[in-house]
């Protein structure tokens, strides 16, 4: 539970940082890059604190 929410407040981050740079619209699909953020960084969290 603790990576899920690592990965959403990552998505977040992601997603404000790409906005204020204006290179949101060169993210090709955006339902396919957000999730796979949370994903990449919950499994990154899962091998820093749990492996």
């Amino acid at each position: 539970m603790i990576c899920l929410i690592a990965g959403i407040f990552a998505a977040a981050f992601a997603r404000t940082s790409l906005l204020r740079r204006q290179l949101e619209d060169h993210v090709a699909p955006l339902w396919l890059f957000y999730p796979s953020v949370v994903v990449l960084t919950a499994c990154a969290v899962w091998l820093i604190f749990y492996r």
